[in-house]
């Protein structure tokens, strides 16, 4: 399984800035964790797979967070996994408060989910090194200050406005309008 570089397009609206700001500081971590070789690195939008080996997966459909699922049933089933360095696919940010919501609130059930269709100890594959991200952090903040002071405020309105399980858990969503435009 081989993932590639996420990251953002020029962002348009200060929102987007700060969301921007956020991929750029994963996948620095990305790229510095492990060599890579990290759940950050295992974006949906761009994974390789050897064919015999994806037969092997059997995703259900209730799935939300595919592709950490998909990172996680590769490393149950003995897979390796890498990252593309060269590999880079730019995606458009969400421009509106409203449309972070989602990814957000989608984001901080993982856990919970992933617990659910695997019986093993995946807390390495959760935790984030800490001092990796305030490296990280520091470095993004020299680079685009008010978009990180920014996404700070993103932050934490996006936990006062976490969606209902309920309503998160459905893998099928509303698409964001504002990550569409190119």
């Amino acid at each position: 399984m081989v993932g590639a570089r996420i990251l953002p397009l020029k962002p348009e609206t200060l929102i987007e800035s700060a969301v921007a700001a956020l991929a750029r500081l994963m996948d620095r971590v990305a790229s510095s964790w492990d060599d890579g070789k990290n759940h950050l690195s295992a974006s949906g939008r761009c994974l390789a797979y050897r064919t015999e080996h994806l037969k092997k997966f059997n995703v259900p459909d209730t799935v939300v967070n595919s592709d950490i699922y998909m990172y996680l049933r590769n490393r149950v089933l003995g897979g390796k996994f890498a990252r593309a360095q060269e590999a880079r696919v730019f995606i458009r940010c969400p421009q509106k408060l409203r449309d972070q919501v989602g990814p957000s609130s989608r984001y901080q059930y993982l856990r919970e989910e992933m617990d659910s269709y695997f019986k093993l100890d995946s807390t390495p594959d959760y935790r984030l090194p800490k001092l990796l991200v305030f490296r990280q952090a520091i470095v993004e903040f020299f680079h685009a200050p008010i978009a990180m002071a920014t996404y700070l405020g993103v932050f934490i309105y996006t936990r006062l406005k976490k969606q209902a399980l309920k309503r998160v858990i459905d893998p099928v969503w509303d698409v964001d309008s504002s990550t569409k435009k190119v």
